[in-house]
């Protein structure tokens, strides 16, 4: 997998300063750097496009990188619900959300999703 990744990342990759910002505050916060890969956040958008879904439930935001490139599919009127086990983690992603101008789309619903 890795060496698809880095494959598709070598050709299609371009820099993105919102996304690296967020790796940066997860990294600033002393996170995991468990993001999804800039492939894996282009095949997202990708299919969120491709499926014209406007309600998606994410479980585990961590810093926003994925729930971003989610909202990235969207038309303006889509909506990310977000369960987070972790306060603080909801806390930075939904302000990396609103950074990227989509904190009118996205809900964080915090503590254990039973």
């Amino acid at each position: 997998m890795k060496k698809i990744n880095h494959y598709i990342n070598s050709v299609f990759y371009t820099e993105d300063p919102v996304l690296e910002d967020v790796l940066q505050s997860i990294s600033d916060n002393g996170m995991r750097n468990i993001s999804v890969s800039p492939a894996t956040g282009k095949t997202l958008t990708m299919l969120v496009k491709m499926s014209g879904a406007n309600n998606i439930l994410e479980i585990g935001a961590l810093g926003g990188y994925s729930g971003i490139c989610l909202a990235r599919g969207f038309e303006d009127n889509g909506q990310l619900t977000s369960l987070e086990l972790n306060e603080e983690y909801a806390n930075l992603a939904y302000r990396n959300l609103s950074k990227a101008g989509f904190a009118n789309q996205v809900t964080y619903m915090t503590g254990p999703a039973f």
